[in-house]
C-alpha cells in the first residue's frame, strides 16, 4: 500500500503546476530595440508547447516601473503554490556599483539618483525564490548609452561598464541565467529573435534537466555569435520544464544475496518466474513455511518497476536486494565559484587563463577545475603553469629575466687594393664594380677585373683575386707605329680600344639565352652563370623576372605560378626574404615580411570576404600579438598561436 501511495505521490510532482512570467521592453527613447517584444513571443510559444497553460503564463510589453513591480509582486504570491516558477526579461539593464538593474520601458537615468526608476534584479530573483524551483533568465546584456553618464560622476565609480555583474544566488533553489558573460554585451541585431532567445525557445523543448538545457543553449549561442551566456543555480534537484527528464543511463539488473546476515534493502521487489506486482515478498525454503510479508520503505521516490529474480537456489529466509533497471537521472548541481588571484614577479608582468574566455582579473570567480596561467612581461621568460581550483586561491608566480647575449654581427672583411701604373699617368678602372678606382680602395674578397690604359700604349686588362691587401704593378707597352701609316695605325689604335672595352663589359652583363633541366633563362650573364637582369621560365608555366646573383634569384623580382598566384618583392638565395605582396587567385592577399618563402614576422593577411588580421606571423600561421577585423568592423585584439586567439 505504502509503495502504491509513492507512486501517486511521483505522478502528482510529475504534472504539478508551472507559472511564468514573460516581459519584453523595446520602448527606449535612448536606445530603442528591435528583438524584445519577439523574443517574449517566442520564449511564450514554446512554453505553451510544453505544457505550460495558458492561464499560468503572464506576457507583458512595453510597462512601466509601477507595473513590473506589481506584476512581479502578484507572481511572487502565485509562485508560492507553484513547483515551478520561470521569469523571462528581454531589454535594457545596467550595473552600477556591483548592482545589477534591468530597465522599465520608457525609463531615462542619468544621475546616481535616478536608480530608484530602475527594477533592482533581486526583485525578480525573490519572486521566483517562492516556487520549489525559481528560475530567472535575463536577456538584456545590450549596449547601453546611458553608462557614460554615470562614468562623468566624479562621487560614483562603475565597476564594470558593459553588461551585467556576477552574482552568486544566496536563496535556495534558484537558477539565474545570462545571455552574455559578465561585464559583457550582446548587440541588438535585425533579426526578429536574440540569439539567446532562439537558441533557447528550441532547447526548452527538449525532455532534458534545465541545466543541460541551458548548457546546450551555451554552446548554441558560442557556435554562431561573439557572446558566452553564462548560468548561476543553487539547484540541488533535477528539473525538467516539459514535466519528464530522460535519464541519462540504463543499468542492467544486479542480485546481491546475503545469507548470514540482513542489510537494509533500498528497493526490493523479488517475483518468482511469473511477474507479480511489488507488494509481498514469499520466500520459500526447502521444507514447507508460513510465507512470510517483508514491507519495503524505499528511501528515494523512484518509480516502481517489477524485476524477475530467479535464483539458481532456494535458501532459507534470506535477504535480496535487487537494483532496478532505470536510475532516474538525479542532479545535483550547485555551481560554487572561488576567488582566484595571481600575483606575478615583477608586479607589472601580465596574467592570463588560457583556457577560459574571460580576461583574467584579481579575485576573479571561476568554477572548480583546472585552469592555465600564463605569465609574460617583455625582457622575462614567460612561464605557464596549471593548477586545480577548489577553493580560493592566491599565488606568486615569478618569472626570470632574459640575459640577452650580445651577438656581434660578423663584421663585412674588406682589403685595400692599389695597382701601380707604369706608367704612372695611366689610368686605372675595375669594370666590375661601380665604384670608381682609387689607391688603397677597400673591396670584399672576390674576383675583379682591372683595366689600365694610357694613349699611345697598348690597353691591358688582367683579373685579379683579392682575399687580402694587394699591390700589384701593370705595365703597359708603348706603341710603335711607321710614319706613312700613322694616321691609319692611330685610327687602328682607338678601333682596338674601343672593341677591348666592348669585350669586357660583355663578360659581365652580355645577354644570353641558358637552357637547363625544364628551365629557361634569358637575360644577362656572367661566366655562364645568371647574373644581372633577366627572365625565367619553368615548363610547368612558372615565371620569374628580376635580379639574379651567380643564377641564383637574389634582389627584387617578380614570381608568378602557373595557377595565377603572384609574388612581387624581395628575394635571397632563391627564397622570398624580406618585404613583398603575395595575391593568390581566390582573391585573398598579404603583404608583409617573408623569411625563407613563409610569412613571418610584421603583416596583413586580408580574405576575400573582406576580414583581415594584422599583427605577427610566424611559418604561415598567425603567433604573436595581432587583431582581427571583421568586414563588418568588429575587432578582437590579442595573443595568437598557430593561427587561433589564446587569450
Amino acid at each position: 500500500m505504502r509503495l502504491l501511495l509513492l507512486f501517486i505521490l511521483s505522478l502528482n510532482l510529475l504534472y504539478s503546476q508551472k507559472i511564468a512570467l514573460l516581459i519584453g521592453n523595446n520602448e527606449y527613447s535612448f536606445a530603442p530595440l528591435n528583438n524584445s517584444l519577439h523574443d517574449v513571443d517566442g520564449i511564450y510559444n514554446t512554453l505553451k508547447e510544453i505544457g505550460f497553460k495558458d492561464s499560468n503564463i503572464k506576457v507583458l510589453k512595453n510597462i512601466s516601473k509601477d507595473a513590473m513591480k506589481k506584476a512581479l509582486l502578484s507572481f511572487e504570491d502565485q509562485a508560492s503554490s507553484s513547483e515551478i516558477a520561470l521569469i523571462y526579461f528581454s531589454g535594457h539593464s545596467i550595473q552600477v556599483n556591483n548592482i545589477n538593474y534591468v530597465f522599465p520601458a520608457n525609463t531615462i537615468v542619468r544621475k546616481q539618483r535616478d536608480l530608484q526608476d530602475l527594477i533592482n534584479l533581486d526583485d525578480f530573483i525573490k519572486s521566483a525564490t517562492s516556487a520549489k524551483s525559481g528560475i530567472v533568465l535575463i536577456d538584456a546584456s545590450r549596449k547601453n548609452p546611458l553608462i557614460k553618464h554615470f562614468q562623468n560622476e566624479k562621487y560614483n565609480k562603475v565597476s564594470s561598464p558593459r553588461g551585467l555583474n556576477q552574482i552568486s544566488p544566496k536563496e535556495d533553489q534558484i537558477l539565474i541565467g545570462f545571455s552574455k558573460s559578465e561585464g559583457d554585451i550582446s548587440e541588438d541585431g535585425n533579426v526578429k529573435m536574440s540569439s539567446y532567445s532562439k537558441a533557447l525557445s528550441e532547447r526548452l523543448k527538449e525532455n532534458h534537466d534545465i541545466h543541460r538545457v541551458l548548457r546546450k543553449v551555451q554552446q548554441d549561442v558560442m557556435r554562431n555569435h561573439e557572446q558566452y551566456p553564462t548560468i548561476f543555480s543553487t539547484l540541488n534537484f533535477t528539473v525538467c520544464l516539459t514535466g519528464s527528464c530522460i535519464p541519462k543511463e540504463v543499468v542492467k539488473p544486479k542480485v546481491v544475496v546475503t545469507p548470514k546476515e540482513v542489510i537494509e534493502p533500498k528497493v526490493v521487489v523479488v517475483a518468482p518466474k511469473e511477474v507479480i506486482e511489488p507488494k509481498v515478498v514469499e520466500v520459500v525454503p526447502k521444507e514447507v513455511i508460513e510465507p512470510k510479508i517483508v514491507e519495503v520503505v524505499p528511501k528515494e521516490v523512484i518509480e516502481p518497476k517489477v524485476v524477475e529474480v530467479v535464483a539458481k537456489e532456494v535458501i532459507e529466509e534470506k535477504v535480496v536486494e535487487v537494483i532496478p533497471e532505470v536510475i532516474p537521472e538525479v542532479i545535483h548541481e550547485v555551481i560554487r565559484k572561488y576567488a582566484l588571484t595571481i600575483n606575478p614577479i615583477p608586479s607589472s608582468a601580465k596574467v592570463y587563463i588560457m583556457n577560459i574566455q574571460p580576461s583574467y582579473k584579481d579575485g576573479i570567480k571561476l568554477k572548480e577545475g583546472k585552469y592555465t596561467i600564463k605569465v609574460k612581461l617583455d625582457g622575462y621568460k614567460s612561464k605557464v603553469e596549471s593548477i586545480y581550483l577548489k577553493s580560493n586561491l592566491e599565488k606568486d608566480i615569478s618569472l626570470s629575466k632574459i640575459i640577452k647575449k650580445i651577438v656581434e654581427p660578423t663584421p663585412i672583411v674588406r682589403y685595400a687594393l692599389t695597382i701601380n701604373p707604369i706608367p704612372s699617368h695611366a689610368k686605372v678602372s675595375i669594370t666590375n664594380i661601380k665604384f670608381r678606382y682609387k689607391d688603397g680602395i677597400k673591396l670584399e674578397e672576390g674576383r675583379y677585373t682591372i683595366k689600365v690604359k694610357l694613349s699611345g700604349y697598348k690597353t691591358k686588362i688582367q683579373k685579379v683575386y683579392l682575399k687580402n691587401n694587394l699591390e700589384k704593378d701593370i705595365t703597359l707597352s708603348k706603341i710603335v707605329s711607321r710614319k706613312n701609316d700613322q694616321s691609319s695605325d692611330t685610327s687602328s689604335l682607338v678601333n682596338k680600344e674601343i672593341d677591348t672595352i666592348t669585350n669586357a663589359k660583355k663578360t659581365v652583363s652580355k645577354k644570353k639565352t641558358l637552357t637547363f633541366k625544364g628551365v629557361t633563362y634569358t637575360g644577362e650573364e656572367k661566366n655562364s652563370l645568371a647574373h644581372g637582369k633577366g627572365r625565367l621560365l619553368w615548363d610547368n608555366g612558372n615565371s620569374y623576372t628580376g635580379d639574379f646573383v651567380e643564377s641564383k634569384r637574389t634582389g627584387r623580382g617578380t614570381l608568378r605560378w602557373a595557377n595565377g598566384n603572384k609574388y612581387i618583392g624581395d628575394f635571397i638565395n632563391d627564397k622570398r626574404t624580406g618585404k613583398g605582396s603575395l595575391f593568390l587567385a581566390n582573391g585573398a592577399k598579404y603583404i608583409g615580411s617573408f623569411v625563407n618563402g613563409k610569412r613571418t614576422g610584421k603583416g596583413t593577411y586580408t580574405w576575400r570576404n573582406g576580414d583581415r588580421y594584422i599583427g605577427d606571423f610566424v611559418n604561415d600561421r598567425q603567433t604573436g600579438m595581432g587583431t582581427y577585423i571583421w568586414a563588418s568592423g568588429k575587432q578582437r585584439k590579442g595573443l595568437w598561436k598557430n593561427g587561433l586567439p589564446i587569450d
